[in-house]
């Protein structure tokens, strides 16, 4: 079975805000290929790869999962933390 990469970079965007975006990148494990077209789901918020593997989400108060999935490969849930950047 395939496996997704999956790196995450958490912006604050501050500290009164009740959003945060996150972006990141979806690759396959083994090779390192961007995976374009590959579904990222953060709480009720549905995005997809570009081209190049990248996506950009804003994140709900409560959310403590992202979930990246792609044809062929095992779908990957990352739980998130507000104490740790990924």
């Amino acid at each position: 079975m395939k496996f997704l990469a999956l790196c995450v970079g958490m912006l604050y965007i501050g500290m009164l805000h009740a959003q945060t975006a996150i972006r990141g990148k979806i690759t396959d494990q083994q090779t390192g290929e961007a995976l374009s077209g590959a579904t990222v789901k953060a709480g009720t918020l549905v995005t997809m790869t570009s081209a190049d593997g990248a996506f950009a989400i804003q994140l709900q108060q409560g959310v403590a999962y992202v979930t990246a999935s792609f044809a062929g490969y095992e779908t990957m849930r990352v739980p998130l933390s507000a104490q740790q950047p990924y």
